[in-house]
């Protein structure tokens, strides 16, 4: 089992001593009141998508993003460095970030704006497991790269952008695992800094290979300020070995969960927007309204 340099000594970073995930994130508004919304949407979301009602005024905020000028195109950058890495509030986290790139990406907005956001990445977390769902899914890692409005253009997304990235292990064969986390070793060496090579897992061709999901929302984490999210449904593969890599283990006791759980606040009226790139696999739920496909627009 892989376990980061970072876990042979707690330190105060790792942790955090005014909240937690005993309760799943349901009890942080005690201390951070804007994590108890109540009548607004509280990330993370399980993306459900109800297709009998599709285009009816009972289902109004689940939307097409191809009325609404759908873009998503990652920089795709082969050679990322972290300078800084490890557990930080729970949670694993690489930062401090040079030669990063990013991601462009239409707001999930209802415009007839065509608005292009250029999201430039400063922060990757994984949570284990996965925080959003789609369609009651639960995957065993989730990583978000977050990144902020580099050209302060967004109309809604008044914070940063993120995008969620699934890993399951294959249960026919859990010891293979995923080139991209090859700088896992290094972290574990204790070097001064690790490289990501980024188009292991968001390639130019993301939006073509992938169905993707996004909503305005919130930081799964406090102070659960504003976050525009992104969600590419197919899951990538990981091994058992890198999914534990992502488990804080604090003076013997290992932690299984840093996921914050949905169903928290209000997502009644949250627009929801999806894309269906067109060569991906079929979306879930297998129902595919005729105006949405990306197909047409190739």
């Amino acid at each position: 089992m892989i376990f980061s340099l970072f876990l042979a000594t707690a330190s105060a970073a790792e942790t955090n001593s005014t909240w937690n995930y005993d309760n799943g994130g349901n009890d942080w508004g005690d201390t951070y009141k804007s994590c108890a919304a109540q009548y607004t949407v509280e990330s993370p979301i399980d993306y459900a998508f109800d297709w009998s009602t599709y285009g009816t005024p009972t289902n109004y905020y689940l939307k097409s993003w191809v009325d609404d000028g759908f873009s998503y195109l990652p920089t795709a950058n082969t050679a990322v460095q972290a300078g800084t890495y490890g557990f930080e509030n729970w949670v694993y986290q690489l930062s401090n970030l040079s030669k990063v790139g990013g991601f462009y990406a239409a707001e999930p907005l209802k415009s007839d704006q065509d608005h292009q956001i250029y999201w430039k990445m400063d922060n990757i977390r994984f949570h284990s497991p996965a925080e959003h769902k789609i369609n009651g899914t639960t995957y065993d890692v989730e990583m978000q790269i977050f990144g902020f409005d580099y050209y302060e253009r967004s109309i809604v997304c008044s914070g940063k952008g993120a995008t969620s990235i699934f890993f399951n292990i294959d249960p026919l064969d859990p010891d293979t695992g995923n080139d991209f986390f090859k700088w896992q070793a290094d972290a574990t060496a204790g070097l001064s800094e690790v490289v990501l090579d980024m188009s292991k897992v968001t390639p130019k061709t993301t939006a073509m290979t992938n169905n993707i999901y996004g909503y305005s929302g919130t930081d799964t984490m406090p102070g659960c300020d504003h976050v525009c999210w992104y969600a590419l449904e197919t899951p990538l593969k990981i091994s058992t070995a890198q999914a534990a890599f992502f488990k804080l283990t604090v003076d013997g006791t290992t932690y299984d969960s840093n996921a914050r759980v949905t169903g928290l606040g209000s997502d009644l009226y949250t627009a929801k927007f999806f894309w269906y790139g067109a060569f991906a696999p079929e979306p879930t739920p297998p129902v595919t309204p005729v105006s949405s496909t990306a197909t047409e627009e190739l």
